[in-house]
């Protein structure tokens, strides 16, 4: 209930080649399309509207920190040519109402301060949470560097078999054997993909519920 109110918040930023940020009207664009396309392609992933931090970062409020690697991996097939990193707050749910945009306000500036420690020639990923485990973060900064590495056709069937399509479907789909889309998935490592990612998810989920303990402890002992 509590990251439902704006405890989770992703913050994205665009690079140029050279590794500098950017922040001009084109990059300022480009999120904001991105952000659009995540919310009609995932509504049930956005908690709120997206917005700009001067800096043109984009910062989008998150229904749980579940959907922070899905956030984020659809920001990065989006905007790859563009060099996006990130940084994701899970915060302690708050009470609602007043509390709640400032719990949303305060997680929205970490964000925004935890960007300077992401760079697009890695770590590309920061995860920051009330008991932050760097492993984590490595471990989604491995999943996006994965999915960076792959073709334009490993993506296409990853994306199709995570609708949890089967192989013969997904071959149906695209108009290609079967076989092509095993040695698809074989070729983008798709079994360890899957499984690490996975895992980031359940871990992911566990951060939630550290957040909601913490609160309530805090709670009893008030």
């Amino acid at each position: 209930m509590g990251t439902a109110r704006g405890a989770v918040v992703l913050a994205t930023q665009l690079h140029s080649p050279d590794g500098r940020r950017r922040n001009d009207e084109e990059a300022a664009r480009l999120l904001r399309a991105a952000a659009l396309a995540l919310g009609a392609r995932a509504p049930w992933a956005v908690a709120g509207a997206s917005s700009l931090s001067p800096a043109s970062s984009l910062l989008l409020p998150l229904t749980s920190p579940e959907t922070l690697l899905d956030a984020m991996l659809a920001l990065a097939s989006s905007l790859r040519a563009h060099r996006p990193t990130f940084c994701g707050v899970i915060a302690e749910p708050a009470a609602g109402g007043d509390a709640g945009l400032l719990a949303q306000a305060a997680a929205a500036d970490r964000a925004v301060a935890g960007l300077a420690s992401t760079d697009p020639r890695g770590p590309r990923a920061l995860l920051l949470a009330p008991e932050e485990d760097a492993s984590l973060g490595a471990l989604v900064d491995l999943i996006l560097t994965a999915h960076d590495a792959m073709t334009t056709r490993q993506r296409q069937v990853v994306a199709l078999v995570r609708e949890s399509r089967s192989q013969q479907a997904v071959a149906k789909h695209l108009g290609v054997s079967r076989q092509a889309v095993n040695q698809s998935l074989a070729a983008a490592a798709w079994p360890i993909l899957s499984h690490a990612e996975g895992v980031a998810r359940e871990r992911l989920a566990g951060s939630a519920a550290v957040a909601s303990g913490a609160r309530r402890t805090r709670a009893v002992e008030a």
